[in-house]
């Protein structure tokens, strides 16, 4: 962000939350959001899919623990970030930084296990034929 506010790069991807008080500030122009909707901070701004790139790209977040981690463990450490999420001050604390509350149905190790292996079979190519390699 940084490097974009001093000219130094001329386009970024980045998070609503670490976006939203720059081009709130005047800093930055935002010309399009990735998402397959548009964004409720930014109602104005349309999405790439809208002007007519066909994908969508947000960013998620995830708790991992160890492969070995007691099931009772993993079920009561998601159910209290569950309940977290569902407060009032969570909810709307995440809505004033442009982010979303994870719906109920995307939560839970069973959906992320689904949802990792989707995410590597979704990537994987793109990665692949960009030429792109671990250094």
């Amino acid at each position: 962000m940084q490097d974009l506010i001093a000219g130094r790069i001329d386009y970024l991807c980045d998070s609503p939350s670490t976006t939203l008080p720059q081009i709130e500030g005047n800093f930055v122009k935002i010309l399009a959001t990735t998402g397959p909707k548009r964004a409720a901070t930014l109602p104005h701004v349309p999405t790439v899919h809208e002007q007519g790139l066909p994908f969508d790209v947000t960013a998620w977040q995830a708790i991992f623990l160890p492969k070995d981690t007691p099931t009772a463990i993993v079920q009561r450490l998601n159910q209290a970030v569950s309940e977290t999420l569902d407060t009032p001050s969570v909810r709307n604390r995440f809505a004033s930084i442009g982010e979303e509350v994870t719906p109920h149905e995307r939560r839970g190790p069973e959906y992320l296990a689904r949802f990792v292996v989707s995410e590597i079979e979704r990537w994987s190519g793109p990665i692949r034929a960009s030429g792109a390699t671990m250094d």
